[in-house]
Parts: C-alpha cells; sequence; structure tokens
C-alpha cells in the first residue's frame, strides 16, 4: 500500500511533534523560576519555547553546528528570557568551562568565560 503525498508530509510532522513534547515534558532547575522584567509588576517564567530552543541549541552545539539562526515571535523579551535560560543551564551543567575566577577578577576587566 503506497502512501499519498499528503501522508508523506504529515508523517515527519508528527514525529517532530512527539520529539518536542518529549523535551517539554523533561523537568529542569528552571521549570519554576519567574524573572520581574524591566520593572514590571508581574514576573514571567521561561515560556516553553525558550526552553525547547534552549535544548535544540545545545544539541546543534554538541554536534559542531556553530552557526544557527533562530527567529522568536518578539524580540527583546524573548531574547532576553533565551540568553539568560541559555547560560544558567549551561552555568548549572558545567559546560561553560570553569576558568572564571570572580574572586580574581578586576573592575573594568572584560569577563571571559
Amino acid at each position: 500500500m503506497q502512501m499519498s503525498e499528503q501522508e508523506k508530509c504529515i508523517k515527519p510532522l508528527l514525529k517532530w511533534k512527539k520529539y518536542i513534547n518529549s523535551l517539554l515534558d523533561k523537568r529542569t532547575l528552571f521549570d519554576k523560576m519567574h524573572i520581574q522584567y524591566n520593572n514590571e509588576q508581574s514576573a514571567v517564567g521561561f515560556p516553553p519555547l525558550i526552553k525547547v530552543t534552549d535544548v535544540i541549541c545545545n544539541q546543534l552545539h554538541k554536534e559542531s553546528q556553530f552557526l544557527n539562526i533562530f527567529v522568536f515571535p518578539e524580540k527583546n523579551q524573548s531574547l532576553f528570557l533565551f540568553t539568560l535560560h541559555y547560560l544558567l543551564n549551561r552555568l548549572s551543567d558545567g559546560s561553560l568551562g570553569g576558568t572564571y575566577d570572580p574572586l580574581g577578577f578586576v573592575p573594568g576587566e572584560k569577563l571571559k568565560l
């Protein structure tokens, strides 16, 4: 029995949806973290889009694929949250490297990770 063109297109999408859902189901340290952004009254958590993008970006870096483009629905808050989530994750799993010594930091020195 041969698949129709529509079935051929839908099958990879269903696999992708299952993969994304599996990423979202994984619990992380930051699932319950909330951040107050730009002196706003209410705090925001990390949206699922940020969490999934971080996981995919980390996997791409592990495969030495460093040139990637990510498009977020809105630039300021999403980019800030992604950068924060990415850095916190890399610090918590130790993948940023251990050369930073906060006690040896001199005012005016550039921070190197």
